[in-house]
């Protein structure tokens, strides 16, 4: 019968190597290389500082970037996290837990900074920022370096409106 080491939380202050599956139910965190030749499974959050290398499965991960409301300055950003260096964004979701109310709003959500939304991975033609509900949105963008993303409202007239972006990636 195989021995197995149970970690609530590990954390590697040079580099760390799983030459089997690897499964910590709390967080992983690495100073340096993390090689892993089998599965990973990591509850909280996964951090190194070097490079990942794995040849078992990729796992998805969703991550909630944050909430814009209808008090956003119109069309201006608000940060919405970032995307990791090295991470594939697969999908992008929104959820519109209430309504957009004024004229015509609209939301995008991408790259930008404070000034905007300047390359919408999820743009306002997928959105329906007037009408409460959830949409997603398939995307393939890869990520040589952290990508800063944002989420922009544009409506002038708007008093009520809430959503959430969600991304979901995986680690190349």
């Amino acid at each position: 019968m195989a021995e197995y080491t149970t970690l609530d939380n590990l954390k590697a202050r040079e580099d760390f190597r799983a030459e089997k599956d690897a499964t910590v139910g709390g967080d992983l965190s690495v100073a340096g290389t993390a090689e892993i030749t089998g599965n990973t499974s990591v509850t909280g959050n996964f951090e190194v500082s070097g490079t990942i290398t794995q040849t078992g499965f990729k796992q998805v991960y969703v991550k909630k970037c944050g909430t814009i409301t209808h008090e956003a300055e119109s069309g201006a950003g608000v940060a919405m996290g970032s995307l990791p260096a090295g991470a594939l964004l697969t999908r992008i979701y929104c959820d519109v837990t209430t309504l957009f109310d004024g004229e015509t709003p609209t939301l995008d959500f991408g790259v930008g900074t404070a000034a905007g939304v300047s390359e919408a991975y999820m743009a306002n033609s997928d959105i329906t920022a007037g009408t409460a509900g959830v949409y997603s949105k398939s995307v393939s963008v890869k990520a040589a370096e952290a990508i800063s993303l944002y989420a922009e409202l544009n409506e002038t007239t708007t008093t009520a409106g809430s959503a959430t972006f969600y991304i979901e990636y995986i680690m190349l």
